[in-house]
């Protein structure tokens, strides 16, 4: 798993293999014409990034026309609380509906609910993603 400067989140095939495999939901896989072992990622899964909860967060220069942030930095430790947690299903892949980044290398947090770390980690899968530790 890799993100360009552009936001965008690539994968290998390997990475699909395991998604398969344990029937995980929430992404789509989008193949690279060049790279036929690659893939685009899709998440249309978008949860509510909680602001109240998550304070520490640097936000600079709002776009008028979409209503995000140019640039959204943390500050320090960065507290992940969504506000739709307790809608979120299990063993499926989500993304923040804010983009944390500054005016390059941009991207939404992706979100990995319940055993899918596991999943990755037997496989020996190579992974670097966000879990959900929710609150019940």
């Amino acid at each position: 798993m890799s993100d360009t400067w552009d936001g965008e989140t690539i994968v290998s095939e390997r990475f699909v293999e395991i998604y398969n495999k344990y029937n995980l939901k929430g992404l789509d896989f989008i193949p690279l014409p060049k790279s036929p072992h690659y893939f685009l990622l899709r998440c249309n899964n978008i949860v509510r990034y909680d602001y109240d909860y998550n304070t520490n967060l640097y936000m600079k220069d709002k776009c008028p026309t979409c209503n995000q942030w140019y640039e959204i930095c943390p500050q320090g430790i960065l507290n992940i609380r969504m506000e739709d947690e307790a809608i979120m299903e299990a063993d499926t892949f989500y993304v923040s509906d804010i983009i944390i980044g500054e005016k390059v290398a941009r991207r939404r947090i992706l979100y990995a609910t319940d055993n899918i770390p596991s999943y990755f980690k037997i496989e020996k899968g190579r992974i670097f993603f966000n879990k959900i530790e929710r609150v019940r």
